[in-house]
């Protein structure tokens, strides 16, 4: 062989051992950029998923090394930005290596704020370690709460993390643990943080029932006692945490996502309610067109201060219907004020109350008559009838004519009425015989009968007054109770004494609120039920207009407290029954503070073991 051709053979064998020894991992001086960054990849997974998985860093690194899918076109480089489907890829691998089902996966971490749902949640409250909202929005809270944590409600001070795990949230309604990706800051004006399921479930009830649930263009804090009011920003984030989060994988909640005829209703009622209530009407011609596209009536503003003005609608612009800018009712141009036309109204109803007091309806066709005491049989009518469907009847038992049974068998006349004795009122409050229950004539003086009469009446004999109604009946709708308007649109049915509203009653709120139970000089007071456009019920005892004694509050989750309250906290002793989502069948008895847990109570899970018995404090076990 040439000494040329020796000498190349000799360095082709030096170089292909030195590639050897490089390749055996003695030297990684050739290491290309690539690869190094591969290996930093390999190690950093290796790190999180033996975590993730608990198992030795090692056989994490074994399975990233031998599985083909997990290596295939680059995608380990890729594995790290996959989140949980990349957990997904590893736990597959895992199972092919070891063919068993690997223990519990810890949840990826969870970065994104509570509040606003965009920045990362650096901010770590110590010495709680909870990890809840993002630099801006920690601060804010921390200001407007003196610097305590927005989960548990101590003080503390906040470091900046980056890869720990975030805590989760206790929602304040259904009491079950969410990820801040479930989590939604109610309002911009209160600190309250629920679930998604829950404020999906108070946005779709209240936008089952109508606008005046609704206010200032959102609904109230489903927090009980809290008025503050939700914005569009809030809804439209919701929409969104609902479209990617509902259902619920874990079942802590039966909501879903909302639909786009919800939507569409719920974003109507937000526009509406920008209206102040007081200018809010609608069309009441059943032939008007200005209706969306869901088939509903817009809600139109008459303006600010046009007092008792004529409102023709702006769509159907019909003169018939036209309404009261200030009352809403039906236009009365005959008066210039709203009280006058009311009376004039009440004076029509006074007289429908006095003709059903002193009145009774045909059997046959219902239309009201009138026979008084002593004028005539009680036949009704002699030879006609009745004046509207010609139907013959007994006065006295509305049987049919000479064959209703009673012992008056129609063509009879009444018994004497010989003194005021023999005279008592009706249910209506109208003076009747105390035997056939024939009306007194209130046309009908002592010694000058009425046309109808031949003189023999006991107001003609001078037995008794004429008949008149009671003054304190004469006013009251068929049932005996008062309805009264307020300018801010709630409406009361019930007694009142003094002008206030005092007894039993019932009282509508323009935000859909209903309260149905006793009052005191004004207040509620006593026992009662308030149901809120949530769906939240509370049944129990009341005293000046706050929840106060015992009582049942019902939750739209359908969790459930039964105890002692205190100027509408839970306080004393009481029973909270979870019914709904993780908790469901837990049940905790004992001691309650402001609304928490404190004193000594027993926590029982549904399977019937016991989580604690003993004390408690803040709404958490003192260890």
């Amino acid at each position: 062989m040439p000494r040329k051709n020796k000498i190349n053979a000799k360095r082709k064998k030096e170089s292909a051992g030195t590639n050897k020894n490089n390749n055996s991992g003695s030297s990684s001086i050739h290491c290309s950029p690539a690869k190094k960054r591969r290996v930093g990849i390999k190690r950093q997974l290796s790190e999180e998923y033996a975590t993730s998985f608990d198992i030795p860093r090692e056989k994490a690194r074994e399975i990233l090394n031998a599985n083909p899918i997990l290596r295939q076109n680059g995608q380990l480089e890729q594995l790290r930005q996959m989140g949980s489907f990349g957990l997904e890829m590893f736990r597959k691998a895992y199972i092919e290596a070891d063919a068993i089902v690997p223990k519990t996966i810890a949840a990826p971490p969870i970065t994104k704020c509570a509040a606003c749902h965009k920045q990362p949640t650096t901010p770590l409250n110590m010495p709680c370690n909870h990890r809840h909202l993002c630099l801006e929005c920690s601060l804010g809270y921390r200001e407007r709460n003196n610097n305590i944590c927005p989960v548990c409600k101590n003080p503390s001070k906040i470091d900046m993390v980056e890869e720990t795990k975030a805590t989760t949230t206790t929602c304040e309604i259904c009491y079950n643990d969410w990820e801040s990706d479930y989590i939604l800051k109610v309002t911009d004006n209160c600190d309250h943080y629920l679930c998604i399921g829950c404020m999906t479930r108070s946005f779709k009830e209240v936008a089952s029932k109508d606008v005046t649930f609704f206010k200032n263009g959102g609904i109230e804090c489903p927090m009980p006692n809290c008025k503050h009011i939700t914005v569009d920003g809030s809804f439209n984030l919701l929409v969104n945490l609902a479209k990617t989060g509902l259902p619920d994988p874990q079942n802590r909640t039966d909501q879903t996502p909302f639909t786009d005829i919800e939507i569409r209703k719920c974003q109507r009622f937000m526009q509406q309610s920008r209206i102040p209530s007081t200018q809010r009407i609608t069309c009441i011609n059943p032939l008007c067109q200005g209706k969306d596209e869901d088939g509903e009536l817009y809600i139109q503003d008459v303006g600010e201060g046009k007092g008792a003005a004529k409102f023709i609608c702006n769509y159907c612009q019909s003169e018939k219907f036209a309404l009261c800018c200030k009352c809403k009712e039906k236009w009365h141009p005959n008066f210039n004020d709203c009280d006058d036309a009311r009376k004039s109204q009440n004076s029509n109803s006074k007289s429908l109350n006095l003709i059903n007091a002193s009145s009774k309806p045909c059997p046959n066709c219902k239309y009201p008559t009138t026979r008084y005491h002593s004028h005539g049989c009680h036949h009704i009518k002699p030879n006609t009838g009745c004046v509207s469907c010609g139907h013959h009847w007994c006065y006295v038992c509305s049987g049919d004519y000479r064959n209703c049974g009673c012992e008056y068998e129609g063509a009879s006349s009444c018994d004497r009425v010989r003194t005021k004795k023999d005279v008592v009122f009706n249910e209506a409050g109208w003076p009747v015989s105390v035997t056939c229950r024939c009306p007194i004539c209130p046309d009908c003086r002592l010694g000058k009968p009425c046309r109808d009469c031949g003189g023999d009446c006991p107001v003609c004999q001078g037995v008794v007054p004429p008949g008149k109604m009671k003054v304190s009946q004469m006013w009251k709708d068929n049932d005996g109770i008062i309805t009264k308007k307020y300018d801010d649109g709630k409406v009361y049915e019930g007694q009142m004494k003094d002008g206030k509203r005092h007894g039993k009653g019932k009282m509508t709120y323009a935000s859909g609120s209903v309260y149905d139970g006793e009052w005191k000089d004004d207040k509620i007071h006593g026992t009662g039920t308030f149901t809120w456009p949530s769906g939240s019920v509370y049944d129990g005892e009341w005293k000046d207009d706050k929840i106060h004694g015992t009582g049942t509050f019902t939750w739209p989750s359908g969790n459930v407290y039964d105890g002692e309250w205190k100027d509408n906290n839970r306080n004393g002793k009481g029973t909270f029954t979870w019914n709904s989502g993780s908790n469901k069948g837990d049940v905790y008895v004992g001691e309650w503070k402001d609304g928490k847990r404190n004193g000594y109570g027993k926590y029982t899970k549904s399977d019937g073991s016991i989580y604690h018995d003993g004390m408690w404090k803040d709404g958490g076990p003192v260890r």
